[in-house]
């Protein structure tokens, strides 16, 4: 599936929530799933709060829904799980082709004034990973060792880095591993890794290119 980060993000309120979901957002949200499903993006509209209405006009709202619908399907379950910085309602949502995290902030009146879909991350217990990375071989010393474990213990099991380390022109390489919650050392300079997002930038490029040709505007629609 291709990746997705689609963000809708407007003014939200600055109220400090506790980790229980509210009966006003349970409500909010159980419509708007309903809305989606049924593919009624004017009655999503509807419950938008003015400056969410004015960021986001209906054409836009339903360009947006209509593209989140053809690419992922209809919800069919969806688990609250925590208040994000205070404000968002973040839910792990199940849809058809992918499990996305659906948060959405409510004003005073229950009107959504901020709402952003993205990729859902499960949360991490990052206090039972074990350090056991090696300094013996010198190319890295203990307190670079002490920054890859710290950013590292925050990846999945069966992730694996590639490190070149250049010094005075010398290159070095250190590989790491996360294999049952521990991070160690592995040689995989020579393995294979997924390119990761490196087609946005061939995009970017073409993008570019048919401007400059007058094939395409600035301002023509990306679809």
């Amino acid at each position: 599936m291709k990746n997705i980060l689609l963000v809708v993000l407007t003014l939200i309120v600055n109220v400090s929530f506790g980790q229980t979901e509210t009966a006003e957002n349970k409500a909010v949200t159980e419509t708007f799933v309903s809305h989606y499903n049924k593919e009624d993006y004017t009655a999503i509209f509807s419950m938008f709060a003015d400056v969410m209405k004015t960021a986001l006009p209906l054409d836009k709202t339903t360009q947006f829904l209509k593209g989140l619908k053809a690419q992922v399907g209809n919800i069919s379950n969806r688990e609250f799980v925590k208040y994000e910085g205070g404000t968002y309602a973040s839910y792990k949502t199940t849809f058809e082709q992918a499990v996305l995290a659906l948060n959405i902030s409510i004003d005073d009146n229950s009107d959504i004034n901020g709402l952003l879909i993205q990729p859902f991350v499960e949360a991490l217990n990052t206090e039972k990973v074990i350090n056991n990375l090696s300094t013996k071989s010198g190319i890295i010393t203990q307190k670079q060792a002490e920054i890859i474990f710290e950013n590292a213990k925050k990846f999945p099991n069966h992730t694996q880095v590639s490190i070149a380390i250049i010094k005075d022109g010398t290159i070095n390489y250190y590989g790491i591993t996360n294999q049952n919650d521990t991070i160690s050392s592995i040689n995989n300079q020579k393995s294979i890794f997924e390119i990761g997002s490196i087609s946005k930038v061939f995009t970017a490029t073409l993008l570019a290119n048919f401007v400059i040709a007058q094939k395409i505007k600035q301002t023509d629609n990306i679809n």
